[in-house]
């Protein structure tokens, strides 16, 4: 049905999880002990003469493998076997004993499939590494959160062997499409973007994408029309046959999902799919945490900017206002030109206030905590209270209902005069 195994079957806890869940081990030796090094030695030394070496030669017995002897070596005890088997299989020959020879055949095929099957998963390993490196290079290059988002699933689908890749964020508890790509069908994609918008499947005890919050580990679903515990709706929907999944947790919070299988080729997904798309999710989250820091930053850097600017103006006006003859006007709402502009009446308020600080203003004008002004504009507490503590400085209201009257008041002023203007 489905699999919630690490990336490393069975290591760690007996069912799979443990300290070592994160990255796959893309295909890294077991440790081998100095006592069959020693044998390896051994052999390559003893049938030397039936085994082809380099300039270098054979390895010293007691000297462990170099990590490009490794190679040499295998090959090495793979002549050994094959030349010690054509030995056993003349002495079969010898004895006149034909089902001792035909299980001898079998045995010598089985091994050479078995290496053709080692070497066909080390191929897939090899290139699904050089896919991902691929996928993330172009992530890390894009600017735009907007953009990075869009373009996830399709980088990745085009760097694995994947069919299709869909990504979901996680809003109010529910599972929210993103956006998708479906090789060689866009149309198909968009419909399921939209059917996944209007449908988000809400996160909930028995779901498997709620098991991947709780465990923060991948998941292999093998069949997911049988499995009770898939998003029904976006699973027959979208007709998935066998998918895999993970969590996007850059900081530890989930705050999305990708799925990804492969319907189109007619191919289940498998163990090394689940440990692909692991990979997958914990970088790209890395690398959209990245984006979404660079880009605040990009924001906080062009409002500074914008603030100096007009501070120079203010400055500028200042210096070069008018000289007259009368005492300085300091009224009890204009203690410098500055604030003065900012109550002005025939000033709208918008015009003191910087693009967040009125986003701010409007959602206070709703009555919206600064907890939940912080997750609407998605920012922390201390951002929206430095807002808050910014307007009512630039108003000198002493409290947010005062500043908020205020901000109602212009707005039903502005709309008046729009009336009596049309």
């Amino acid at each position: 049905m489905s699999e919630f195994e690490g990336p490393i079957a069975g290591a760690g806890r007996a069912d799979g999880w443990g300290p070592t869940a994160g990255l796959p081990d893309w295909g890294a030796s077991a440790t081998i002990d100095d006592g069959t090094d020693v044998r390896i030695a051994e052999l390559i030394a003893e049938f030397a003469s039936d085994v082809a070496f380099d300039a270098t030669g054979p390895p010293a017995i007691g000297d462990s493998p170099r990590h490009d002897d490794l190679t040499a070596s295998s090959q090495a005890l793979a002549e050994i076997f094959e030349t010690q088997m054509r030995i056993v299989q003349d002495a079969v020959r010898g004895s006149n004993d034909v089902e001792a020879l035909s299980a001898l055949e079998i045995a010598l095929e089985c091994r050479t499939l078995e290496n053709e099957l080692v070497e066909r998963a080390l191929r897939r390993r090899l290139k699904a590494v050089a896919g991902l490196q691929e996928a993330l290079g172009a992530l890390r290059r894009v600017d735009s959160v907007a953009t990075m988002l869009q373009a996830a699933p399709r980088e990745f689908a085009l760097a694995s062997d994947f069919d299709r890749v869909n990504l979901f964020r996680v809003e109010k508890g529910r599972m929210v499409m993103e956006s998708a790509y479906w090789e060689g069908d866009p149309v198909g994609a968009q419909e399921m973007v939209e059917y996944g918008q209007r449908n988000p499947p809400r996160l909930e005890h028995m779901l498997l994408e709620t098991e991947m919050t709780r465990r923060r580990a991948p998941c292999l679903v093998r069949d997911a029309p049988r499995d009770p515990r898939v998003p029904r709706d976006l699973a027959d929907w979208s007709r998935s046959r066998s998918y895999v999944a993970a969590p996007i947790m850059p900081s530890g919070k989930v705050i999305g999902f990708v799925h990804a299988d492969c319907l189109y080729q007619g191919r289940r997904c498998d163990t090394f799919d689940r440990d692909l798309i692991w990979a997958f999710a914990e970088s790209f989250g890395y690398a959209f945490e990245r984006t979404v820091l660079s880009e605040r930053s990009r924001a906080q850097r062009h409002r500074a900017k914008t603030a100096l600017v007009q501070t120079v103006e203010l400055l500028d006006e200042v210096e070069n206002d008018e000289l007259r003859l009368a005492g300085p006007d300091y009224g009890d709402d204009a203690p410098t030109r500055a604030v003065g502009r900012l109550v002005e009446p025939e000033v709208p308020i918008e015009a003191a206030l910087t693009r967040r600080e009125i986003e701010v203003l409007r959602l206070m004008a709703t009555g919206m905590t600064n907890q939940a002004i912080a997750d609407e504009l998605v920012v922390t507490v201390g951002t929206v209270k430095a807002h808050v503590k910014h307007i009512l400085k630039k108003f000198r209201a002493s409290n947010r209902s005062e500043v908020v009257s205020r901000y109602v008041r212009s707005a039903r002023d502005q709309d008046l005069a729009k009336v009596m203007s049309g």
